[in-house]
């Protein structure tokens, strides 16, 4: 489930920035960053970490999946995490 939202962030990043989708997540925060840099890069990492952990419980997983909306919303919005 977690592997289907990590797809969906990192195809929306590659899109907004004309980025790799298939970056390891350490070089996508530097690019996006680097794009742009009102981009909380902690809260980036952070997702992106959540996003490739294994076992979940129920709770974890409906946040990580709600921030990586929010995320993402926000992004679209011009509003940065």
């Amino acid at each position: 489930m977690l592997k289907h939202y990590e797809s969906q962030l990192r195809r929306q990043l590659s899109e907004r920035y004309a980025l790799d989708p298939n970056l390891e997540p350490d070089e996508m925060v530097k690019t996006v960053i680097y794009n742009d840099p009102s981009i909380d890069e902690a809260a980036l990492r952070n997702l992106l970490t959540r996003l490739r952990r294994g076992n979940v419980n129920e709770a974890e997983l409906v946040r990580t999946v709600t921030d990586v909306d929010t995320f993402l919303r926000q992004i679209q919005q011009g509003k940065h995490p």
